[in-house]
């Protein structure tokens, strides 16, 4: 009667992928719109998230070297100066007199914090059913990376009965 370990091809997999339980929060609550005069109010929650190593920081051989009782850290630490492009040794240009500036082919464009308020892009917060597909031509490729899921708002029973009649008369075609 003992127990016969499984071949390794027959394992699972454990290393690559993990489950971590968390709590259940919407990324976004805002409303689904199928046409003008219907909208329901939902929630957009992640099901899968991509989760990577932390990043390695970034430390000093020099300040390494140093014993630690002198040494105060062995991170780097990045400090920057400001120069007109002109006079390269000339005097540190202040923060107020500096301005943001992004490249347009040869030349640097100037670009005020009016000039970037006025070109923002914004838009209402909705999600637009444009239109539905079968179930069988989503492939697996469509969900390889985050994958999110929409349901009716929490505590609203109009909201819950109409996601609830979408999703049956989805299924339903």
């Amino acid at each position: 009667g003992g127990e016969t370990p499984l071949p390794r091809r027959a394992r699972p997999r454990q290393c690559s992928m993990s489950v971590k339980p968390v709590e259940t929060r919407a990324k976004v609550r805002l409303s689904l719109q199928m046409s003008p005069d219907m909208q329901i109010p939902v929630g957009v929650y992640s099901r899968t998230t991509r989760v990577s190593f932390p990043t390695l920081k970034r430390r000093s051989k020099q300040a390494a070297s140093i014993p630690s009782e002198q040494r105060k850290t062995d991170a780097v630490v990045v400090e920057r100066t400001y120069h007109v492009a002109d006079d390269p040794d000339g005097p540190e240009v202040v923060a107020e007199d500096r301005i943001k500036g992004h490249r347009y082919g040869q030349s640097i464009v100037p670009m005020s914090e009016y000039d970037e308020a006025a070109l923002m892009y914004t838009c209402d917060r909705a999600l637009i059913a444009l239109g539905f597909a079968p179930a069988d031509s989503v492939g697996p490729v469509h969900s390889m990376h985050q994958v999110e899921a929409v349901a009716a708002d929490r505590g609203d029973a109009r909201a819950s009965a109409a996601f609830d009649s979408l999703v049956q008369a989805m299924l339903a075609e």
